[in-house]
């Protein structure tokens, strides 16, 4: 473990300015967005809007951001990654104090469709800056850094965001549950506020310019057959995460009686093990490599999804069975985007983000409408076997996980193969022209020096094209 902290610390002390000026945005942002997600269902429901209409706002906002993610990609290429981020911030946090302020359900749905087109071009803008502000050597360990800051930060803006209710409900004698809500999200609009003045400090880098001014092209066959792949699995891991992520803070509420404080607690667990979680991941996908890592990741978390719709009573064993499919689920996510950013070209990367967030929250907002009219049901029955509204979406998620991760190992297993197979194609042609560099020190350039030069020269281009591997 001592060894895996002292990697991480020489490798953050490599990170850019550029990118430490994002961690540190990413922390303020993640307090409040994590503290506002803890309370926000909860705040609809004690304000008397039923499981059916919370899923139409969960619903809208997705479809919002996918109808958004193309157009916000190639937005983010044109004007820069500092602007993009810099205005899908400020129009998440004002969408999140408007939010905190209503329950007309009108605005609340406009909201939504806001906050969609503002996460639109948030979520196309992340990866493609963090490898454009990073090295290939530092790119596994600023993702792990990223992925893991983030749910070290969310377990205290969760626990925050669950115990503030409280905390006001006691200290403010005549305060009723739903103003504690509200109080505790306008708080966290303001930890989201403060979000922005790290980006303000950016600096557009050299590399995010030429992508700014370069026209992309989608003349690649492979590229879109890359896309393609990556969108299919997209598309069956978006519809199950729409039947139960969003609704997870109800589950616990309504099916086991928590409160605020409590759910709180369980979502803080949850971001402090899969923190640590997050770190282990550069080690095993060097043992395992990334695509077995992610496979196995996703495979075991599913036994965990059914016992989540099976269990009615034992709390416990549903909070462990909460934190394990979401550790491992999320753990593997930074690992997942730098393998995705590798295989696509700079100047198509937001773009490419834009389809791969469509084809997930497309099906993301039809699957949590659906969820959320279920759980607002009594379930169904399908011959003698009846199955409750918060069960049956967990089942229905195990199958799609499972056909996503699937689809994942098909179409990617070859690649850690084509890696390693390209790693020694380029260490051999490094030690070859050092080879050639040391003979032509000790034998001047004549005739003899000119075929060398030559066979060196065939014999590189055919190391290079893969045809005389070792």
């Amino acid at each position: 473990m001592l060894k895996v902290l002292s990697d991480y610390y020489q490798a953050t002390a490599k990170f850019s300015r550029n990118a430490k000026l994002y961690l540190g945005s990413q922390f303020l942002g993640a307090l409040g967005f994590s503290a506002f997600g803890v309370i926000f269902n909860l705040y609809l429901a004690e304000g008397a809007l039923p499981e059916g209409f919370i899923g139409n706002i969960l619903s809208v906002s997705a479809l919002a951001g996918s109808i958004a993610a193309l157009p916000a990609g190639l937005t983010s290429d044109r004007i820069g990654r500092k602007r993009a981020l810099l205005f899908s911030l400020l129009l998440l946090c004002i969408s999140v104090l408007i939010k905190a302020t209503t329950l007309n359900k009108d605005i609340l749905l406009a909201v939504a469709a806001f906050s969609g087109l503002a996460g639109a071009l948030a979520g196309v803008t992340d990866y493609p800056f963090l490898m454009e502000n990073s090295t290939p050597e530092e790119q596994i360990h600023l993702f792990s850094v990223n992925g893991s800051l983030m749910f070290i930060t969310m377990v205290i803006g969760s626990a925050l965001g669950g115990r503030l209710p409280e905390v006001f409900l006691r200290c403010l004698p005549d305060i009723t549950r739903f103003q504690s809500y509200r109080l505790t999200l306008m708080i966290s609009a303001l930890f989201s506020f403060s979000a922005l003045i790290p980006l303000v400090f950016l600096r557009e880098s050299a590399r995010s310019a030429k992508v700014v001014q370069a026209k992309v092209s989608w003349g690649e066959k492979k590229d879109l057959i890359t896309i393609g792949k990556f969108s299919i699995i997209n598309l069956f891991m978006g519809a199950g995460a729409g039947l139960v992520i969003p609704f997870f803070n109800l589950y616990f509420a309504k099916r086991f009686g928590a409160t605020s404080t409590q759910i709180g607690l369980y979502f803080s667990g949850f971001f402090l093990i899969t923190a640590a979680a997050t770190l282990l991941v550069p080690i095993a996908a060097k043992r395992l490599g990334r695509v077995r890592t992610i496979f196995y990741a996703y495979m075991l978390s599913l036994p965990c999804l059914v016992l989540l719709g099976w269990l009615e009573r034992y709390l416990t064993f549903a909070v462990l069975a909460y934190w394990i499919r979401g550790c491992l689920m999320n753990m593997s996510q930074p690992l997942l985007g730098a393998m995705r950013m590798e295989m696509i070209p700079e100047k198509k990367r937001a773009t490419a983000e834009s389809i791969s967030d469509i084809s997930s929250n497309l099906p993301w907002a039809g699957a949590t409408s659906f969820s959320g009219r279920l759980m607002q049901s009594q379930g169904i029955t399908i011959g003698r076997v009846s199955l409750p509204g918060y069960s049956l979406p967990y089942y229905l998620t195990a199958l799609l996980y499972f056909l996503s991760a699937s689809c994942f190992y098909l179409f990617f297993k070859g690649y850690e193969k084509r890696d390693q197979e390209a790693g020694e194609a380029h260490h051999y042609l490094r030690a070859a022209l050092q080879r050639f560099r040391a003979h032509i020190r000790h034998h001047p350039p004549g005739a003899h020096g000119e075929h060398i030069r030559t066979t060196y020269h065939r014999h590189d281009m055919e190391v290079i094209s893969g045809s005389n591997l070792p």
